[in-house]
């Protein structure tokens, strides 16, 4: 399913992040290993050099508590006083002292250690919504969110969007498919709504057309925000669809209702 919005141009791809993956097995459950420059071993801890400034004494971190008392001076140890001044790692396996250990990589899938350049690299990549693909979800679960209860009010099973299978075999999407049996006959509404920033334009009549005539819905319904032009409402009349032309969706919702209950 997620492939298929992708292919759609739905959502889009954009690079994330880069994470290391084992060389041997592929597993990307890795971790860091520092070893002893020395001996190799990873029993190796850092140690910090603090000062304590009331009174200069420089110790090891682990004479530095806080709350006790100063080593040098006795007084009472308050973390502002302190300052680091150092740090280093030691091994416990050789006791070395050393500035900067060994790193490498461990693969915790196949128990196997490798190095920087061993590593294997795997992009990682976030997907946000299609700009195009956010203003058509906006306009069908947000817009429509209010036609579509009216619609249920009426006793409509109401889908958004929603989709028909036409005589041809092929599948075609609506804004809205609302399906009602009323007198033992099923009864199909499909819906479309289009927006524009003047007037609706004969395209989407047409487009819609195409649908309906395979689809052969009981009714059809264009929602025109705010209007639709006379090339518009032309092949509407002759194509059978039911043009509702408002300046805000609630309206719509309001003219469709009048419109089922009077037929």
């Amino acid at each position: 399913m997620f492939r298929k919005l992708l292919k759609f141009d739905i959502f889009q791809k954009k690079f994330y992040d880069k994470i290391v993956i084992c060389p041997f097995c592929t597993s990307r459950n890795i971790g860091a290993r520092l070893h002893c420059p020395n001996c190799n071993s990873i029993n190796i801890e850092k140690k910090v050099l603090l000062e304590h400034a009331s009174c200069g004494a420089i110790e090891n971190e682990s004479l530095f508590k806080k709350g006790e008392s100063c080593p040098n001076c006795g007084r009472k140890i308050v973390e502002d006083d302190l300052r680091k001044v150092g740090s280093w790692f030691q091994c416990n396996s050789c006791a070395t002292r050393f500035d900067e250990p060994i790193v490498m990589h461990f693969c915790r899938g196949c128990k196997k250690e490798f190095s920087v350049k061993e590593v294997k690299l795997e992009s990682i990549y976030s997907y946000v919504l299609n700009p195009a693909s956010e203003e058509e979800f906006k306009r069908s679960f947000i817009l429509l969110a209010p036609v579509k209860k009216a619609l249920e009010q009426l006793q409509y099973k109401a889908f958004m969007p929603g989709k028909l299978i036409g005589e041809s075999g092929a599948e075609h999407q609506f804004s809205i498919v609302a399906l009602k049996n009323s007198n033992g006959k099923n009864e199909i509404i499909v819906l479309d709504a289009v927006t524009s920033n003047d007037a609706v334009d004969e395209t989407p009549v047409v487009a819609m057309f195409a649908k309906i005539f395979d689809a052969k819905p009981t009714k059809a319904f264009l929602i025109a925000i705010p209007k639709i032009n006379d090339n518009g409402k032309k092949p509407a009349q002759l194509y059978k669809i039911n043009v509702i032309e408002a300046k805000k969706i609630d309206e719509a919702s309001t003219k469709i209702i009048n419109f089922l209950k009077n037929i």
